[in-house]
């Protein structure tokens, strides 16, 4: 049954994504473009990573709708309407998660201002650690995660995507902490000794 799905495709989709992704977010290829197109040019790499990434999602989140699919389950009521209330709930924690940083940072679109830049052209970043950030040291992910475990419906396309996402995710945390700690120094090394990554549970 698995075989009549396009499971494995998405599985790999995810691989190839994962790859591409992690790539243009490193530092290696930041630098590289900037030798090739000059060191103003690192003004507008995240703007550029933003674009590249976002059409990357929706090609990797259209395999799950256009590739033949067979359901796995379907949560049946009163257990569903809880089920999309946890999605709900997980939707406002990204949004809000979102409202805690500087989203125009994150999205890339600081090339329309011109404050905090460096002399290389690069935004100067601001480490948060308030609100979520208190909780959980990468909330959008969790709410992400919460969101696609939750889904009140599985398929196997989706639970392709949701392995994918979920590898990816953890992977990513751990490359993505360690341009933290080149970023922000012993202040991040101190903010991650005493929040946990994902869940708001401090281990002893």
């Amino acid at each position: 049954m698995i075989r009549l799905t396009g499971f494995f495709w998405i599985l790999l989709a995810g691989a190839v994504f994962g790859v591409i992704h992690s790539g243009l977010a490193s530092i290696g290829v930041k630098n590289l473009a900037a030798r090739l197109f000059g060191e103003k040019s690192r003004k507008y790499y995240r703007l550029g990573f933003v674009l590249i990434a976002t059409l990357m999602t929706f090609a990797y989140l259209s395999l799950v709708i256009l590739l033949p699919d067979r359901l796995i389950y379907l949560i049946p009521a009163p257990w569903l309407y809880l089920s999309l209330l946890m999605q709900l709930a997980a939707l406002g924690g990204i949004i809000l998660s979102f409202g805690q940083i500087n989203t125009a940072d994150f999205l890339g679109l600081n090339v329309l201002s011109h404050s905090r830049y460096t002399h290389s052209g690069e935004i100067q970043p601001i480490l948060v650690t308030g609100g979520f950030y208190r909780w959980v040291r990468h909330p959008i992910y969790t709410f992400t995660l919460i969101f696609l475990f939750f889904f009140p419906g599985m398929s196997w396309n989706l639970l392709a995507l949701t392995i994918g996402i979920t590898l990816y995710t953890i992977i990513g945390a751990i490359f993505e902490e360690k341009k933290m700690v080149l970023t922000f120094g012993e202040a991040y090394v101190e903010y991650r000794k005493k929040t946990p990554m994902f869940l708001p549970i401090r281990m002893k």
